[in-house]
């Protein structure tokens, strides 16, 4: 089914439902087609292939929304669709807020690799192929042991129609693998090391997945004791992640600034963080791996700065939380699938590259931690900044030199952290859609039990 095919569906479904009385109505349908191979356990656990369809209809009735969703398309599907999502409408309790859903925009950006007919016509076998040589790469070290690993690849397409006259559709592929190793020697056995790779228009390179995810567990074999203090500490793009994806993420999302519960509300043009700091959401980066020409109401995406040089420079917004503060949508409205109502996210969260290499971040840092991943990042209270995790994997640094430690947390505040960095890293590496050099943040308090 293609995308022009999955459009139909929507016009049909938003067609019924103001024939049925809505006053506006949204349309959403996907479809989504691949191979997932798992690992699991120093053995291939599963290979599956699925190619899955549906439709998310969003309609209002007197400032009053309903939704629901169907994964069978065909006309009585939609119009059963249709009558369930007015029904839930007027059952739901009116939105004074409400102000319309998005309106047709001049035209969309045009984005370029993110698409391949590499990646969107793999076989099943070769994605076996692919994830059993993942397997038998980490396995080549007697020490290791696979936790659990995946490969995945395939496309997808979508469409959206509103009553507004918004209408588009897009097709794009990805390429992902991660895996989790342990290692044991000597009565020693490390904590879970992880790598992960992915590429819009390759099939990324597993050999080199489980060889990085290898190498992070065998040099975090026979640990030292660490006395805790405060002390430099640099983070891996992962550990930069688990701690921005809680804390900065909701500080800048529109809603949060709207009803006052972003410590950055009301700032804009400020000095937030320290000036080795540029943080940009590109939604149009090539290959980024959310890239598209529109988000999921239909709002074009675009390249936009929250952090420049330190200072606050914007925030995300979908349709409705950027009418209520008087600013204009970002093409920051993403959904979980055609499922799900489109909530306030980032598309590709791009920490910007400094002019140090690892080795020169290593070597400058006299006496500090090295961190590749945080436990209970979750618990950070992002209205505060508070957090206590516990860091893990992770080394001290000693002139460049590394050894593990084990049991050593990390405290503080997110945002005085922010303005506590010094040195930035040249090697970007990706996350998912987080691209990110390692960062080391002056003086973080490390616990150590």
């Amino acid at each position: 089914m293609s995308g022009e095919e999955l459009l139909e569906y929507a016009e049909l479904a938003v067609k019924l439902a103001e024939k049925m009385g809505a006053s506006e109505a949204e349309a959403f349908a996907t479809r989504v087609r691949g191979f997932d191979v798992s690992l699991k356990n120093n053995n291939l656990d599963q290979a599956s292939s699925y190619d899955e369809a549906g439709l998310g209809l969003r309609v209002i009735v007197d400032r009053r929304v309903g939704f629901s969703y169907t994964s069978v398309l065909d006309k009585e599907a939609v119009e059963r669709l249709a009558e369930r999502a007015v029904k839930l409408a007027r059952a739901s309790r009116p939105d004074p807020e409400w102000r319309g859903l998005p309106e047709t925009p001049s035209s969309y950006p045009q984005v370029e690799d993110t698409y391949s007919s590499r990646v969107a016509g793999i076989a099943s076998g070769e994605a076996v192929e692919l994830a059993s040589a993942m397997l038998e790469e980490a396995l080549s070290d007697k020490r290791i042991t696979v936790v659990y690993g995946s490969f995945f690849a395939g496309a997808g397409w979508k469409a959206i129609h509103n009553s507004h006259g918004v209408e588009a559709t897009s097709s794009g592929t990805e390429s992902m693998a991660w895996m989790e190793v342990v290692a044991t020697s000597g009565g020693d056995t490390t904590p879970g090391c992880t790598s992960w790779a992915g590429s819009r228009v390759e099939l990324v390179d597993t050999r080199a997945v489980a060889r990085e995810a290898v190498e992070r567990a065998l040099i975090s074999l026979k640990p030292v004791r660490l006395e805790g203090g405060e002390m430099p500490v640099i983070f891996t793009e992962k550990a930069l992640f688990m701690l921005l994806n809680f804390s900065l993420h909701q500080a800048v999302k529109g809603d949060n600034v709207v009803r006052g519960r972003s410590p950055y509300a009301g700032r804009l043009g400020e000095k937030v963080a320290s000036e080795n700091l540029t943080i940009r959401d590109r939604g149009l980066m090539p290959g980024g791996m959310s890239t598209d020409r529109f988000d999921d109401e239909g709002v074009p995406m675009r390249d936009k700065t929250l952090i420049e040089a330190g200072v606050l420079k914007g925030f995300l917004y979908d349709t409705y939380w950027a009418r209520r503060a008087g600013a204009e949508p970002t093409g920051n409205a993403l959904r979980g699938g055609y499922s799900a109502i489109p909530v306030i996210r980032f598309t590709n969260l791009v920490v910007e590259p400094g002019d140090a290499s690892r080795d020169e971040m290593l070597a400058e840092t006299r006496r500090g931690l090295l961190v590749d991943d945080l436990q209970g990042a979750h618990s950070t209270n992002p209205e505060t900044g508070e957090f206590s995790v516990v860091a893990t994997p992770a080394w001290l640094v000693e002139g460049g030199e590394l050894r593990p430690v084990r049991g050593v947390m990390l405290a503080g505040n997110v945002y005085e952290l922010l303005k506590e960095l010094d040195m930035v890293g040249r090697e970007v590496r990706p996350l998912g859609g987080f691209y990110s050099p390692w960062l080391r943040f002056s003086r973080v308090r490390v616990v150590s039990k």
